[in-house]
């Protein structure tokens, strides 16, 4: 069950390329993007960041699934051992860190 997107992921990345390249400081100019451009550039990196996730948890959740045969059979990506699974998990965690730090610089994203 691939996870269905109404955009090609590789346009999404390229956008996000763009935003961080167009609002990060230009050194000694003292450029600083406007806020909205900093929104975007915190939006898209978020959906960039989920999608990655999303993708990463298919493959756990196949993984799994390969091992036990409960659940519903997914591709397994390149997790090819428990040691592996593990390694993607943490970088799963490490993702949601970064996620909430990110999400943490704008207020729109406040969920207090």
């Amino acid at each position: 069950m691939p996870i269905r997107r109404h955009y090609p992921e590789t346009s999404l990345v390229n956008a996000w390329t763009k935003l961080v390249e167009a609002t990060l400081p230009s050194g000694s100019d003292g450029y600083m993007a406007p806020a909205a451009a900093v929104f975007d550039m915190v939006d898209v990196t978020r959906q960039v960041l989920s999608d990655l996730f999303a993708r990463l948890f298919v493959q756990i959740a196949g993984y799994v699934y390969a091992k036990t045969k409960q659940g519903v059979p997914l591709p397994t990506g390149s997790i090819t051992s428990t040691t592996l699974a593990e390694e993607q998990m943490q970088l799963m965690l490490g993702m949601i860190r970064d996620l909430d730090e990110l999400l943490g610089t704008q207020v729109s994203f406040d969920t207090n």
